[in-house]
């Protein structure tokens, strides 16, 4: 069951924290060519999670982790929030115990999508994105999708442990596609 109260404008709510309100429990997602959607949630996220360093000022105590392992130099995250969400990305590289932010943004307003540009990756590296609503407290609607896009491909040979080199066109002469309405 999930109990909230209200402490003056913002809504705290305690129940059980997902896996990934840690950076350490963060989903793995698949960067792809064309946008494939995965569901995430907010829900319960505040008891857990750094609530240091957001996007602009803005208040990542809700905020939800996941991961993608870069198959290119550049990568968008793209984010479609629910209608009262007001979307926030962090794109971290290095291990969740020392972090390094490599671009963050937050959405025009509620429920708007963003596309957040992610460059100068390594390729076969992971990299960590924090999900979250701008604002202080729990939002009004915590559900959204999220999904990474880039140039695919296998970016280490494993069994010789090396990564390959991609030749592709700069970030600006990539066409990619929006997340499905």
């Amino acid at each position: 069951a999930r109990r909230c109260v209200d402490e003056t404008a913002a809504v705290a709510c305690t129940g059980t924290p997902p896996d990934n309100a840690i950076c350490s429990g963060a989903i793995p997602l698949t960067g792809t060519s064309v946008c494939s959607p995965v569901s995430g949630s907010t829900a319960n996220a505040t008891l857990t999670g750094s609530t240091a360093g957001g996007c602009g000022g803005g208040d990542p105590s809700d905020a939800v982790w996941y991961s993608f392992v870069a198959t290119d130099q550049f990568h968008f995250v793209s984010l479609q929030p629910s209608a009262q969400f007001y979307g926030t990305l962090d794109v971290y590289g290095g291990p969740c115990s020392n972090l390094s932010l490599v671009n963050c943004s937050y959405a025009d307003g509620l429920g708007f999508p963003m596309d957040l540009p992610a460059s100068g990756l390594t390729i076969g590296a992971t990299y960590y994105v924090r999900v979250y609503d701008n604002y202080a407290g729990t939002s009004a609607t915590q559900d959204f999708a999220i999904c990474v896009t880039g140039t695919v491909g296998d970016p280490c040979d494993a069994q010789a442990g090396t990564c390959l080199l991609y030749t592709s066109p700069s970030p600006r002469d990539r066409t990619r596609s929006r997340m499905p309405s």
